[in-house]
């Protein structure tokens, strides 16, 4: 669902969050590509997929409530695309073929999430030049907010990432200070908390 379009270069995506089940598209079986249907199926190219069925929850919710408080604080309204089906029926994170098992309908609504997440991305890259891209996902590690800004959890524990060869997502952003951008006072996950 494409539900803003946005003043300021921001684009919101929750690919997990969602809850819609139709009754007509079979459920993606968990770790196997084998949808409940006859052995015939030629949609789909018999090779196993290490599928996942989980919901994040509340990452919708917590979409909204962000752009909520960009927009009251602010008055940024940033782009937001969520994921309405439930990731039993369609992962929007995967590939077309892993995440849809082929399924026509399930094959359109994936489609529907790229265009509308491809729209946002080209406003921004038009009005804008860049942007900042977030893909929100939800975890069971414990009830904290985790930002990888594409580093991994070593890369993340360094002492000090100034002087660390690693790029971020957010390198742009980050000017001088890379510390301080990716964990000071005021950097997003800070806010975010707050």
């Amino acid at each position: 669902e494409y539900v803003c379009k946005g003043n300021v270069n921001i684009i919101l995506s929750a690919p997990h969050g969602g809850s819609l089940i139709p009754n007509d598209v079979p459920d993606r079986t968990e770790g196997i590509c084998i949808r409940r249907s006859d052995e015939n199926d030629t949609l789909l190219d018999k090779q196993f997929y290490n599928t996942k069925l989980v919901k994040d929850i509340h990452t919708d919710e917590f979409t909204e409530n962000v752009a909520n408080e960009l927009s009251e604080r602010w008055n940024f309204k940033p782009f937001i695309i969520i994921g309405k089906w439930h990731r039993q029926i369609v992962d929007f994170n995967r590939e077309i073929r892993e995440g849809t098992l082929n399924h026509p309908e399930a094959v359109s609504a994936y489609e529907n999430y790229h265009l509308n997440l491809n729209n946002a991305i080209s406003h921004v890259n038009q009005l804008f030049g860049k942007g900042l891209l977030i893909d929100i996902h939800g975890h069971s590690q414990g009830d904290y907010t985790m930002i990888g800004y594409m580093l991994s959890s070593n890369q993340l524990n360094e002492d000090d990432l100034s002087h660390s060869s690693c790029t971020t997502s957010i390198e742009s952003l980050c000017l001088s200070n890379r510390n301080e951008c990716i964990r000071g006072e005021k950097s997003f996950g800070t806010r975010l908390e707050q």
